[in-house]
């Protein structure tokens, strides 16, 4: 009788449509997030947002959440502003357009109020990421180790981040569905996804990249697999429209304030002033390992990334494995190396999806989603929560 009571839930899983399999995941994942921040808000001194003690819709709409209402509320500065040494200081045009337009369109038609519509807007998007995601998945594992995937993908230490105030779900949703459709070579259907995916977070020009060693390899292969010339034109128009909206954000800054480096500029500001150009990885890694272990702490990561990539490959395609070798190369000349690199990481999520190919054991897939979950609570204490006067960024 026990075996049968047993049995009759994991029975009833398996006949669950997909969809309503990867919702369920998706909602635990999020109420387990949803409990730690409501956790930790408890112990949340008043800070520059919030009174001590916060609510969980005021807490999930601080940090970076803030500048995202105030372009919802009054859009974008005209002139830049200058801080005591005349260099520009942190402002809205940091943050791309898409998602506070979003949340403002639906404020005037719901009159619901930012601070409740931005997270669950975020959330919306999320659970499409999780749809995408598994439909992407399935291409390549059958149906439980792509569930396990989701999972993966869901429970994440950052995912928590996917029911805040911040642009990454929407980001995330519009980067799979791209995915997705290059790998099913639908690349004239992308053309507007990317469009919009590179107004709503800078990932431009990481996607022109991967579109361009995408063609390359096309190209090369193309004895072994057909590369008729309508694709062959459709997937070069899409990259053409990935490097556009790579510039279209810097360049619309430009526009509006006069100012050629308005978008760098501004950038800059939240790295110490001026931009590192790959140089940022090497003088914090000396900054925290010193001058001989830090380069050495630095190429050791790299060889790991490499490896994660091309196992990724083989599990879940040369699409996604491609997408996050320029990602990575990406985030190697641009990133500033810094506390919100966990956060900035999540577009490799096919890594965590290929992750789910890794091993079938139980015991395995448990201990990844335990150590997910204890992580997600050290994000979210050590990096959510603000230590007044000042604290690092999430």
């Amino acid at each position: 009788m026990l075996t049968d009571s047993l049995r009759s839930p994991a029975r009833a899983w398996r006949r669950l449509p997909w969809w309503a399999g990867v919702a369920l995941v998706f909602a635990a994942a999020r109420a387990v997030s949803f409990i730690i921040f409501v956790a930790v808000a408890r112990t949340q001194p008043a800070n520059y947002w919030t009174a001590a003690d916060p609510g969980y819709f005021r807490y999930v709409t601080i940090w970076d959440a803030d500048w995202y209402r105030m372009i919802a509320e009054h859009g974008y500065p005209a002139v830049l502003p200058l801080d005591a040494s005349g260099h520009v200081a942190q402002n809205e045009w940091a943050f791309y357009p898409v998602y506070p337009f979003v949340v403002r369109a639906l404020h005037a038609v719901t009159g619901i109020g930012w601070t409740v519509l931005a997270p669950t807007v975020s959330l919306a998007a999320g659970f499409g990421f999780a749809l995408i995601a598994y439909r992407l998945l399935r291409r390549y594992l059958p149906h439980g180790s792509a569930m396990v995937g989701i999972a993966f993908a869901a429970a994440f230490p950052t995912s928590a981040v996917l029911q805040t105030g911040y642009a990454e779900s929407l980001s995330l949703m519009l980067l799979a569905l791209a995915l997705l459709l290059v790998d099913s070579r639908r690349y004239v259907a992308a053309i507007p996804v990317v469009a919009v995916m590179d107004l709503t977070r800078p990932l431009g020009a990481a996607f022109a990249l991967f579109m361009a060693i995408h063609l390359a390899t096309r190209l090369v292969r193309r004895r072994r697999e057909p590369y008729p010339g309508r694709q062959l034109a459709s997937s070069f128009a899409l990259g053409a429209v990935s490097c556009a909206g790579a510039l279209a954000w810097p360049a619309i800054a430009w526009a509006v304030t006069g100012r050629r480096d308005a978008y760098t500029s501004t950038e800059a500001a939240w790295s110490g002033g001026s931009v590192q150009w790959v140089r940022g990885w090497l003088l914090q890694s000396t900054h925290l390992f010193g001058e001989l272990l830090g380069p050495a702490v630095l190429v050791l990561v790299a060889l790991a990334m490499l490896a994660g990539i091309y196992y990724a490959g083989r599990v879940v395609g040369p699409v996604m494995s491609t997408w996050c070798a320029a990602y990575c190369c990406y985030l190697l000349i641009v990133f500033y190396p810094q506390t919100s690199l966990f956060r900035i990481i999540l577009p490799l999520f096919p890594l965590g999806l290929a992750l789910a190919g890794a091993s079938r054991s139980k015991a395995f897939r448990i201990s990844v989603l335990a150590g997910f979950t204890l992580l997600q609570v050290v994000w979210i204490a050590w990096l959510w929560r603000f230590t007044p006067p000042s604290d690092l960024p999430p």
